[in-house]
C-alpha cells in the first residue's frame, strides 16, 4: 500500500475493538492488485518509530489519507502518521485467555466471548489485552491472550477451542462459588403438590427458594397456596423465566396480607403464558418459576399446588332458634334472656374496630390507611410498609428505561412493564444463551414471538450439521423438523426391495423395478435377453434353467446361505430338481402361465454376490436390534462397512 495516513481516534467505534475506518481509495487499490477480495482484510499499521499493530476493517468511509481508529488501537500505536500493509494471517484454532479480574456477571465465557469477539475484533496476538464494555454491569471486561496456535491469528469465521484460566487462586475460588450458584439455578426442583418449606428473607438468602411447575400438566389454571403463622411475612413471586426478583415478576401475593391463606393463580389462557408455551414449541416440558420468601424473619410454610382456582366458602352462622339474637359488639348469637348481660361484659372485655375483635386494648401496631380509609387496615408494621410501597409511593414509572408511562401501583408497573416489555429487562437469549437486556421489541419481533435481541441474534447465519445448508439461526428449529419428518418417513415407510428373497437391494425414492419380475438390475441381468418373447415362454425357460443349475450344481460360493442352492442348501439330482423347480416357478405370479394363481408378489431364490451377502449379514444384525425394517434396508444399501452403516442409522434414527 502506497502513501501515509493520519491516525485519528473515532467515537463511532467501540473503545475495545480493532476495526477501523479506511479511505475508499484503499479498497480500490486492493481490488486493482487482487483478482478476488481477500477475506478477512487485515492490515499492519506501522508508525515512524517502527511500532506496529494489526487491525481489521469496519468500513471504507474515512476521509482521504485518514484512518479512524478505536481507542485501543490508538493506545498501542499512538496517534500520528502511519503506513499500512495488507497481510495474510492464519486462522485461530486454539485460544487461551485469562480475565484480569473476577466478573460475576459472566456465567459462561464461551457464550460471552461469542457475543462480542468476532463482532469487534478481527485478530488477536499473544499477550494482547482485549476487552468489552458490558452495558448490563456498566463496567469494562478485560482479558489477556495467554496462548494461541500462532503468534497472531484471525478470530472471525473459524472454530476455536477456548480455554479460560483464572487469574489467581482467589479468582478460582470465586469462579467455583459462582459455578455452585449457577448449578443451583440450572437444577431447579419441581414443586411437589404438597410441600413444607423453610423460608429466609429475600435479601439474606444466597440463592432464593425457586421452584418450577410444568404448565403442560395443567388444563386451565394453576393454583399455588401458601399458609403459615405470620401471613404478612411470607409471599410468592412468579414468572416465566428464572430472573425473578422483587423488581421483576408477573404474579405475586403481596396484596393478600389480610387473608388467612395466600393464593397465586396462573391463568394458562392469558396471552403471556400462551405465547410462552408457543415459543417453547413441541417440547414436552414448559416451566413457570416460583420464588417463595420471607420478609423479616425465617418462617416455615405449607405449600399446595393444584389444578384450577380453589373456591373458599365463607363460614355462615345458621340458627334455627328464634330465641337467639346477635351481639352488636362481637357478632356472636346469644339467647334473648342473656343478651343484656353478655353485651355489658363483652363491651368491657372486648374492643371491636375495623370489623376485628380484640381482647382488651387495641394493639399499638394497628393501623388504617390515611388514603384508602378505614376499609384498608392491619395489625403489623410490615403489612403497612407493603401497602404503602405498592399503592402510595407515586409516581410508578420505570427507572431503568426511558418510558414515561405512569402506572396505578407498583405491581402493575412490574407485571405490565418491568417484567414484560421493558428494554432493560434481562433475559437469556434462546440462540446465543447470553444473559442480557432484551431490547425494545418492534411489531415484527412481537409477531415472531421474539425479543429484539433474539430477533437480531437469530438473523445470523449458521450451517446445518446434517445437510450443510446455510440458514438463519431462528429458522434452524423448523429446518430440523424437516429432517425429523424425513427420518420418520424413512423409519416408517414401506420399503420396496428386490423380489429375490436372498437379495437386500432396494428401489429408492419409492420407485418400482425396471422389469416385470420385480428384480433388481443385478438379479435380473442373467435373465435378460434381447429376443422377441411376447408370451414370456423364453423367459420362463431361462428361469427354470437357472434354478436347475443352482439346485444340481450349486454356486460354489463360500458365503452362500440360499436354501434353494446346492451350495447353501442340499444338492438334488435332476429328477428331484425338476420337481422342486415346479414349486419355485409357481411363486412367480407375473409370468403368463401363473397370472391367475393366488398371491401378488413374486418370490425368487437366486444366489447373490459376496457384496450383497455382506449387506444381508448386516441387515440381520440391525433387525435383531429392533431397528425398523425400512431404516435397516436403507442403511445397508448406503454402505457395506458396518461402522458406516451404524453411523448412518444413528444420524437418521428418531430419538424419543
Amino acid at each position: 500500500m502506497s502513501g501515509q495516513y493520519e491516525i485519528t481516534v473515532s467515537k463511532a467505534v467501540p473503545k475495545y475493538s480493532d476495526r477501523c475506518f479506511f479511505p475508499q481509495s484503499v479498497l480500490s487499490e486492493i481490488l486493482d492488485q487482487n483478482a478476488t477480495l481477500p477475506h478477512p482484510l487485515v492490515f499492519r499499521l506501522t508508525n515512524k518509530e517502527g511500532q506496529w499493530t494489526l487491525v481489521g476493517v469496519r468500513e471504507f468511509t474515512a476521509p482521504e489519507y485518514h484512518i479512524l481508529v478505536p481507542e485501543e488501537v490508538s493506545s498501542s500505536i499512538g496517534q500520528g502518521v502511519v503506513t499500512i500493509e495488507l497481510v495474510e494471517m492464519p486462522k485461530a484454532t486454539f485460544l487461551q485467555v485469562k480475565p484480569l479480574q473476577f466478573y460475576p456477571q459472566v456465567t459462561n465465557w464461551k457464550y460471552y466471548l461469542e457475543s462480542f469477539l468476532s463482532k469487534n475484533y478481527t485478530t488477536l496476538s499473544k499477550n494482547q489485552t482485549f476487552g468489552y464494555w458490558d452495558d448490563v454491569a456498566n463496567t469494562a471486561v478485560e482479558l489477556v491472550v495467554e496462548d494461541t496456535n500462532e503468534e497472531s491469528v484471525v478470530v472471525v469465521d473459524t472454530d476455536i477451542v477456548l480455554d479460560v484460566l483464572p487469574l489467581n487462586d482467589i479468582m478460582a475460588a470465586q469462579q467455583l462459588e459462582q459455578a455452585k450458584t449457577m448449578e443451583a439455578l440450572e437444577n431447579i426442583p419441581i414443586l411437589e403438590p404438597i410441600s413444607i418449606l423453610d423460608l429466609e428473607p429475600f435479601n439474606k438468602a444466597a440463592v432464593p427458594q425457586i421452584f418450577k411447575v410444568n404448565v403442560l400438566n395443567y388444563k386451565s389454571k394453576i393454583c399455588i397456596e401458601i399458609q403459615g403463622e405470620d401471613i404478612a411475612n411470607m409471599d410468592i413471586l412468579g414468572g416465566i423465566d428464572k430472573f425473578i426478583t422483587l423488581d421483576c415478576f408477573l404474579w405475586c401475593t403481596m396484596t393478600q396480607d389480610d387473608q388467612e391463606i395466600k393464593r397465586l393463580v396462573v391463568d394458562l389462557s392469558s396471552d403471556t403464558v400462551a405465547n410462552f408455551v408457543q415459543k417453547n414449541g413441541d417440547q414436552t416440558e414448559c416451566y413457570i418459576y416460583l420464588v417463595f420468601f420471607a420478609w423479616e424473619h425465617n418462617t416455615r410454610v405449607k405449600v399446595k399446588v393444584f389444578e384450577g382456582k380453589s373456591e373458599v366458602t365463607a363460614a355462615t352462622h345458621q340458627t334455627n332458634s328464634v330465641e337467639q339474637v346477635q351481639c352488636p359488639n362481637c357478632s356472636a348469637y346469644i339467647s334473648k334472656a342473656n343478651i343484656q348481660l353478655h353485651e355489658v361484659a363483652c363491651r368491657r372485655k372486648k374492643k371491636c374496630i375495623c370489623g376485628e375483635l380484640f381482647m382488651g386494648n387495641i394493639p399499638s401496631a394497628h393501623w388504617h390507611c390515611d388514603v384508602c380509609g378505614p376499609s384498608v387496615h392491619g395489625n403489623s408494621s410490615l403489612y403497612k410498609m407493603k401497602h404503602q410501597k405498592i399503592f402510595h409511593q407515586h409516581p410508578y414509572q420505570c427507572d431503568k428505561c426511558s418510558s414515561e408511562t405512569e402506572f396505578n401501583n407498583f405491581i402493575e408497573l412490574v407485571s405490565k412493564h418491568k417484567a414484560t416489555e421493558c428494554p432493560q429487562k434481562l433475559h437469556e437469549c434462546i440462540f446465543c444463551h447470553m444473559i442480557l437486556p432484551q431490547g425494545e421489541a418492534t411489531y415484527q419481533d412481537k409477531f415472531n414471538n421474539l425479543t429484539h435481541h433474539e430477533s437480531e441474534c437469530g438473523s445470523k447465519t449458521t450451517e446445518c450439521f446434517e445437510c450443510g445448508k446455510v440458514l438463519k439461526t431462528r429458522d434452524m428449529t423448523s429446518h430440523m423438523k424437516m429432517h425429523y419428518m424425513d427420518k420418520k418417513e424413512k423409519s416408517t415407510s414401506v420399503v420396496k426391495h428386490c423380489s429375490n428373497t436372498v437379495c437386500v437391494s432396494i428401489f429408492e425414492d419409492g420407485s418400482d423395478a425396471s422389469n416385470e419380475l420385480g428384480l433388481c438390475d443385478t438379479c435380473y441381468r442373467p435373465l435378460y435377453a434381447s429376443v422377441h418373447d411376447p408370451t414370456g415362454s423364453k423367459l420362463r425357460n431361462r428361469i427354470e434353467r437357472k434354478y436347475i443349475m443352482q439346485l444340481t450344481k450349486g454356486c460354489a460360493n463360500a458365503w452362500c446361505d440360499n436354501p434353494e442352492c446346492g451350495t447353501g442348501g442340499t444338492k438334488l439330482d435332476i429328477k428331484s430338481a425338476l420337481s422342486r423347480v415346479q414349486g419355485l416357478m409357481a411363486q412367480i405370479h407375473s409370468l403368463p402361465n401363473n397370472s391367475n394363481s393366488p398371491g401378488s408378489e413374486n418370490r425368487f431364490y437366486f444366489c447373490i454376490s459376496e457384496n450383497i451377502a455382506r449387506r444381508k449379514t448386516l441387515l440381520k444384525k440391525l433387525l435383531e436390534e429392533n431397528i425398523s425394517e425400512s431404516l435397516a434396508y436403507h442403511a445397508v444399501w448406503k454402505s457395506v462397512d458396518e461402522e458406516s452403516v451404524r453411523s448412518w442409522v444413528n444420524q437418521n434414527s428418531i430419538v424419543f
